[in-house]
């Protein structure tokens, strides 16, 4: 029998961001050092498509299969200024509480 397995992701992200200014001038702009830095924290919450959904549950029941069906999720973009990628987070997936070292 199909054992629905869906894994969501919870957690939060810190960033810290310097500021920029610049100054006009008859030689045009340039940028002034600032001591400023903006920082905060953004919580991230990511569920699979297929996360707590009772259908799924009972397709993969009445499927019959032995085989785990199983959703999670892969990647976890983290953006900066104008929605430029900066990096993934790639979550661990364990399939076991032994998995959990």
């Amino acid at each position: 029998m199909a054992v629905p397995r869906f894994n969501k992701n919870k957690g939060e992200i810190g960033y810290q961001m310097p500021t920029v200014e610049y100054k006009y001038s008859s030689d045009g702009w340039t940028k002034v050092p600032t001591a400023k830095v903006i920082q905060g924290n953004k919580p991230i919450n990511i569920e699979p498509s297929g996360y707590n959904s009772t259908l799924n549950a009972i397709i993969a029941y009445n499927s019959g299969s032995s085989v785990p069906v199983q959703e999670g999720v892969q990647r976890i973009q983290i953006s900066g200024p104008e929605s430029k990628t900066i990096q993934y987070i790639y979550p661990y997936h364990p399939q076991l509480p032994l998995n959990f070292e």
